[in-house]
């Protein structure tokens, strides 16, 4: 069996070599640490884009198409589209919870202006945008939209002629 010698300087040396060995331990484990840390800071990211994205997308809502004729019920918060082949009247949902805001688009194309008996009842509502009756004057493409009032607690109905046919 041999020994080895160390001399003053040698012990200095591994002194250091020690001390570097444990400082080169620490910042690994420390940057293990770190790297356990931007892992879930990554995950939390990614899960609060996967977030924004599905609320963003959730803003865009689908299009329903509406019955061509007759009594349609309308339901509240959508966007509908609409060409009728007969009379048709409209029914307003009842709103529960008057907190939120509550609407209705209609996009609708006539092709005769008598399909809509707004005389009698077919917005199912008598409250106007600018306190004017809406006019299906033309055939053509129009918007119905329905806000619902929670000062007044009553739909408002208003409509957007956009192009006649």
């Amino acid at each position: 069996m041999s020994l080895i010698k160390i001399s003053p300087n040698d012990e200095a040396d591994a002194d250091i070599l020690m001390h570097n060995f444990n400082d080169l331990d620490n910042k690994i484990l420390n940057n293990s640490h770190n790297i356990e840390v931007t892992n879930a800071t990554l995950t939390s990211s990614i899960t609060n884009v996967n977030t924004t994205i599905t609320e963003t997308l959730s803003i865009y809502q689908d299009i329903n198409t509406l019955e061509t004729s007759g009594e349609i019920e309308l339901e509240n918060n959508t966007v509908n589209s609409i060409i009728p082949t007969d009379e048709i009247s409209f029914t307003l949902p009842t709103i529960e919870d008057n907190t939120k805001y509550n609407q209705i688009l209609i996009q609708i194309k006539l092709d005769n202006t008598s399909y809509i008996d707004v005389d009698n009842g077919g917005l199912d509502t008598d409250y106007y945008f600018n306190g004017i009756k809406p006019v299906f004057q033309y055939e053509g493409y129009y918007d119905i939209i329905y806000s619902y009032d929670s000062l007044k607690q009553k739909w408002c109905v208003g409509t957007i002629f956009k192009e006649e046919l």
